[in-house]
């Protein structure tokens, strides 16, 4: 998946939650609000076409096995 297509805190975000990190602890590891990790991650959805989280690392590990 093309990181460089995320801003630098969509690209943050998504490195924690390829990480397994929950909303909770993501907010928690970037001191923000949860409400802003679920708004980096609809970002993120929108721009690699996916409707969840499970999808977006799906998306990710087969660019990884690629």
């Amino acid at each position: 998946m093309p990181i460089a297509a995320l801003t630098p805190r969509e690209a943050e975000v998504f490195a924690l939650v390829c990480q397994g990190l929950t909303n909770k602890e993501v907010a928690a590891k970037m001191f923000i609000e949860i409400a802003s990790v679920k708004f980096h991650l609809t970002n993120i959805f929108k721009k690699h076409n996916v409707k969840s989280r499970s999808q977006l690392l799906s998306k990710a590990n087969e660019g990884v096995e690629a």
